[in-house]
């Protein structure tokens, strides 16, 4: 009805829009103008967006007519302005669209992200930890954490068998899971505490990054090794032991330990090493405790002692003592002095300030025989600290494993521990230098483990008996650290103090 009334009367039109009133009570007289376009209606009409746009001109009306200044009478907007007006509601409906959809990809997203963490926290925090997943998961990997064999092949066909062996045990799993341990096994009795430098650590990785491993292994192959001894030294259940040239920075050879790949690098292992390094550098002082350079995460860098003590014992031909400073097991001094100074490494890790220190893995092979003639104790990396109560004195602890025929009845009961069971590893230390053999070498683990509980003693044959000699006090002083009670073993100072008081009074006795 508005709309034939406008066709009939122009004047009323304009008079309506001249009126901002006319405009807010029905908008929908705006199209009013365009009727009389039929080329512009049917256009509007075949737009896809022609209700949005109607709704959006109902709710945000615009003049779509000017005034003429001399007459005062409204003027129909052009054809182009009509145009522009359409394409001009048509972007903005675009816009608003992108924006609507741009809106809720990214609140899509955000949801997805949610949710993906909250899966993530629940299955690591209620979820079953599969270890074989793990472990195949870390074996996909494994090729980039050794890239000697991807970017130089070639340095495989100068390595020995022994040195290639080393880098096969790199191609292993790196970071398996952790092994278990019985909870609260190693925790220190209630009231017991550990002096604060037990808790600390000095590592120092300068030293340790400047070192050539890879020069290392072609020099190993490619020189007279027996020279300087540089290379390949030995593989044990941990760690695997090279001889490194650390120049310019000194003239001599030092030894770096780095653990092997296979076993976890995990919170465990780092304190092992942590206390292997700090218990060498607590006993700098010593001259029976291997010196310590450089430690790093897993790895330590140590003196140079290229002749161990179960070399020594079990050597086929004799060694040359210009390399060990004289020291040899071929006489009955030349072992007590061995002897003696087992015992010296013992009393400076058992008497320490804040200890004792346990070692926890004494054997021949734990010791080194340097060419000055001192016999130093090696490798701490199993050791316990050892608490104390409010009236200072040591608090006894458990060890969860004891593997091997060294240890103590003590260990394999496992009962609580002390100091003493290092006293009695080292009467099987004292028993092959004595006879040059293992006290259990033909026993097996389990059964050297069954007579050890029951308390049965190694026999020590007459031979190295013989009255009136070093080697019977020895065998004395060795059938002592063999008792079956801790509190019945002598300490590291007795034995310490007794070797000493032997060769003092031998020295004094007249010669015959």
């Amino acid at each position: 009805m508005i709309n034939k009334l406008l066709r009939r009367n122009p004047k009323q039109s304009s008079s309506l829009h001249d009126s901002d009133d006319a405009w807010d009570s029905d908008p929908s007289d705006s199209e009013s103008d365009f009727s009389g376009d039929d080329s512009y209606d049917s256009e509007i009409a075949s737009s896809p967006l022609h209700l949005k746009s109607s709704l959006m001109r109902r709710r945000i009306p615009e003049r779509t007519t000017t005034k003429d200044v001399s007459t005062g009478n409204s003027i129909p907007p052009t054809r182009g302005a009509r145009r522009r007006r359409v394409w001009v509601n048509r972007g903005k409906d675009c816009a608003l669209l992108l924006g609507c959809f741009a809106t809720y990809v990214l609140c899509f997203s955000i949801l997805l992200w949610l949710a993906a963490l909250c899966f993530i926290y629940v299955r690591n925090t209620f979820g079953p930890h599969d270890r074989d997943h793990r472990q195949k998961s870390m074996a996909r990997r494994r090729p980039t954490s050794v890239h000697i064999r991807q970017k130089d092949p070639g340095i495989l066909d100068h390595l020995s068998n022994s040195i290639a062996h080393t880098w096969n045990e790199m191609t292993k799993p790196i970071h398996p899971p952790p092994r278990k341990r019985i909870k609260g096994s190693e925790e220190l009795a209630e009231g017991c505490v550990r002096p604060e430098w037990q808790e600390r650590a000095f590592p120092n990785c300068n030293e340790m990054h400047e070192i050539d491993l890879l020069s290392t292994l072609i020099r190993s192959e490619t020189e007279d090794t027996a020279t300087d001894g540089i290379g390949f030294l030995d593989s044990g259940l941990w760690r695997s032991v090279w001889a490194v040239d650390p120049r310019p920075v000194m003239r001599t050879p030092v030894v770096l330990k780095m653990m092997k790949q296979k076993h976890a690098v995990d919170e465990r292992n780092f304190d092992r090493h942590r206390r292997d390094a700090l218990v060498m550098e607590q006993l700098t002082y010593s001259p029976n405790v291997v010196d310590i350079y450089s430690y790093c995460g897993n790895s330590v860098l140590t003196e140079f002692i290229p002749v161990p003590l179960d070399a020594l014992i079990g050597a086929e031909e004799k060694i040359d003592t210009s390399k060990t400073g004289g020291l040899s097991r071929d006489s009955p001094d030349g072992r007590l002095r061995l002897a003696l100074d087992v015992a010296r490494g013992m009393k400076a890790l058992h008497e320490i300030p804040g200890g004792p220190i346990i070692h926890a893995d004494i054997q021949p092979r734990q010791f080194l025989v340097s060419s000055n003639g001192v016999l130093k104790v090696n490798d701490f990396n199993r050791c316990r600290f050892m608490g104390q109560d409010a009236r200072g004195i040591p608090c006894k602890l458990m060890i969860p494993s004891a593997p091997g025929k060294a240890r103590s009845p003590e260990e394999y009961e496992g009962e609580q521990l002390d100091e003493k069971l290092d006293i009695y590893s080292i009467a099987n230390v004292y028993f092959e230098i004595l006879t040059g053999v293992n006290p259990w070498r033909t026993k097996t683990a389990d059964e050297t483990q069954r007579l050890v509980k029951q308390g049965v003693k190694p026999l020590i044959r007459d031979e190295f008996r013989k009255p009136g000699t070093s080697d019977e006090f020895l065998a004395d002083l060795t059938l002592k650290a063999y008792s079956m009670l801790p509190i019945d073993r002598p300490s590291a100072a007795q034995l310490v103090d007794a070797i000493e008081n032997y060769l003092s009074d031998k020295r004094r006795r007249p010669k015959t």
